[in-house]
């Protein structure tokens, strides 16, 4: 049997040729990038999210590059999430009740205070080792998407990382681009139409395949939870062994309030009170296609935009019965198994 991949790309394709503005040298003028010696302050308003400020901003960017010059080496990739628990949520928006003045004053002076401290001695951990990262002249396709999906493990140093978006260098080391979930998502969405008809339940993991907590858990347990764990996120239920879903909590969520300075007030936060609710923008039934999957991780915006979506159907009072999850990297794994042309996974399918 022959499997019609239309011009979906193949997986040894160059990504280069997949994504054409990968290869562009010129790139490297627009490239948004840092160097170590740049300070905190300048990385919140690389963000867009300046460290004084009383109110969060949208996030132009999920991932900010260190390196000494472009062209020059790469020497960390500080991510969205590893800013947001260094520093603290902006008073603006914190639960000031569950905080004393001494505690509200300490958070002022820990704000000022990491402004003016350099990237690479707020980030230490990320300068060890060698960062991830794609070549524009030698990785494929298929490297791009594996780099995306699969936790990346250095044994020397002990790290372990799992990388939402990738900084692309050319054979100069320029850097020329940033590869994303997202963008692959966007090249499947575009190329690849019969593996969009496939249903939610091809590739998704089912609820009991899941760790849950119910809403009066606290912000401690998820923490306990997420901090060892593989997956990053945890759909909350209305309340043990109901079969309800209210709400998800995710990495990004749980890191903003586990600052050493805040985590003493905000470990007995309940997760009903921090989740993010399920309503029917933000969950997919079991009846739908990976279409309309890759639609809704592409439709909500950053830094709303999700990385795994609940599986759900409704119950007869209209609340939402959980099913199960289906992540990117769920998409990107079952992705590369049919575009190798496994005929046999593709029948169980």
């Amino acid at each position: 049997m022959v499997m019609d991949f239309g011009n979906c790309p193949q997986l040894g394709t160059a990504l280069v040729q997949v994504f054409p503005e990968l290869g562009k040298s010129t790139n490297a003028k627009a490239m948004r990038w840092l160097k170590p010696d740049d300070t905190v302050a300048t990385m919140g308003r690389a963000f867009n999210i300046p460290v004084l400020d009383a109110n969060y901003k949208p996030v132009k960017v999920r991932n900010i590059p260190i390196l000494e010059d472009n062209p020059g080496e790469l020497k960390a990739l500080v991510t969205y999430i590893d800013y947001r628990r260094l520093v603290t949520p902006p008073i603006g928006i914190l639960p000031v009740g569950l905080l004393s003045d001494q505690e509200m004053q300490q958070v002022e002076e820990f704000i000022t205070a990491i402004t003016d401290v350099s990237i690479s001695e707020a980030f230490p951990e990320l300068f060890i080792g060698e960062t991830e990262r794609l070549s524009s002249g030698t990785n494929t396709f298929r490297d791009g998407i594996r780099k995306l999906r699969e936790r990346q493990v250095d044994e020397i140093n002990k790290i372990s990382r799992r990388y939402r978006t990738l900084p692309v260098l050319n054979d100069n080391k320029a850097l020329v681009g940033m590869l994303s979930y997202t963008n692959v998502l966007r090249k499947i969405q575009e190329h690849c139409e019969r593996f969009l008809t496939k249903r939610v339940t091809d590739v998704y993991k089912k609820a009991e395949e899941l760790s849950t907590l119910p809403g009066n858990k606290t912000l401690y347990k998820a923490a306990e939870i997420l901090e060892p764990a593989l997956f990053t996120h945890l759909p909350i239920m209305k309340s043990e062994g109901s079969g309800i879903v209210t709400g998800i909590v995710d990495d990004l969520m749980v890191a903003t309030y586990q600052h050493p300075l805040l985590f003493d007030s905000f470990k007995e936060l309940s997760l009903k009170e921090i989740q993010t609710p399920v309503t029917d923008e933000n969950t997919v039934t079991p009846n739908n296609t990976v279409r309309d999957v890759i639609e809704k991780f592409l439709k909500i915006t950053f830094p709303d935009r999700p990385t795994a979506i609940l599986v759900c159907t409704k119950d007869t009072n209209g609340e939402f019965v959980l099913q199960g999850i289906v992540s990117y990297t769920d998409i990107l794994k079952k992705f590369e198994l049919w575009r190798e042309g496994n005929i046999e996974h593709d029948r169980e399918e």
